[in-house]
């Protein structure tokens, strides 16, 4: 169940919503599209303050959660500290975009929070089994089989489309993960950082799951880009249609140079959680 409000304070001139996602709670600045979690108590302050409460209301609701009393020149004061928080995040996410040119939403955070709670279900351990033996057997078979692509010119187009939706698909994986573990997943996009362009799935919540539950985030979108490749060999073998083959090839290649921790990609992360964090 996700439930979303939108506000906005008088504090900060900027449109905000508030996302309860299950048991976990999401603040998302729109304009500088910025995420991240907040506690629920926070949450329940700037709900009743958006809608007008009295901070007497406020304080005994606080007083109910904590069992501790609160008075109203100490709400104000915690209020205070959400505002001068929240500031502080739209301060430092203003420095990191500098470091990208453009961000260009793909997928919308609504269609990416209905098909990562359906495909969430990959993560489950009898059907990852299958789909992993599935992956392996056709990899296999394109490996070792001799398959050599060849492509005109007048299908490179469509084994570009082709793998534009293994990536596209790729980002999916990372946010079917964040639903089988319960943490934010936002929209899916493109974008350069450092001159190189890169898809992303805007995500939060990754320090509060364990540390195999990280690691599996990490490596999902590879999971799900190969099952995709999978499907390609699948649909090869029915029709001989040589785009689907050359996009495996460029899925097995892309696959490899995300594996490698050499850059900041899925390999990179999996490295981290693995042996550093």
């Amino acid at each position: 169940m996700k439930t979303i409000t939108h506000i906005q304070l008088s504090e900060i001139n900027q449109p905000m919503t508030i996302i309860r996602q299950k048991d976990k709670y999401f603040m998302r600045v729109d304009q500088e599209q910025l995420y991240f979690i907040i506690p629920e108590l926070t949450y329940e302050i700037l709900i009743n303050w958006h809608n007008k409460a009295s901070i007497s209301y406020i304080s005994q609701l606080i007083c109910n959660r904590t069992n501790e009393p609160v008075d109203e020149q100490h709400v104000e004061k915690m209020y205070e500290h959400i505002v001068h928080h929240i500031k502080s995040r739209i301060a430092k996410t203003k420095d990191q975009k500098k470091q990208l040119w453009f961000c260009v939403p793909i997928v919308s955070e609504k269609l990416v929070f209905l098909i990562g709670d359906f495909l969430s279900v990959c993560f489950y351990l009898p059907l990852s089994l299958v789909l992993i033996g599935f992956i392996v057997v056709t990899q296999i078979h394109f490996l070792f089989l001799n398959h050599h692509p060849s492509i005109a010119n007048t299908q490179m187009l469509w084994t570009g489309m082709l793998f534009f939706l293994s990536a596209v698909f790729h980002e999916i994986g990372h946010a079917s993960a964040c639903q089988r573990f319960n943490i934010y997943s936002g929209e899916i996009g493109l974008t350069v950082h450092y001159m190189i362009p890169n898809f992303y799935c805007r995500t939060n919540g990754l320090s509060l799951l364990k540390k195999h539950e990280r690691m599996i985030v990490d490596i999902s979108g590879i999971y799900f880009q190969l099952i995709i490749a999978s499907i390609y060999c699948g649909l090869f073998y029915l029709t001989h249609w040589q785009p689907l083959i050359s996009c495996v090839s460029m899925i097995l290649f892309c696959c490899f140079i995300c594996m490698l921790p050499l850059f900041k990609t899925d390999g990179y992360w999996f490295f981290v959680d693995c042996f550093i964090v």
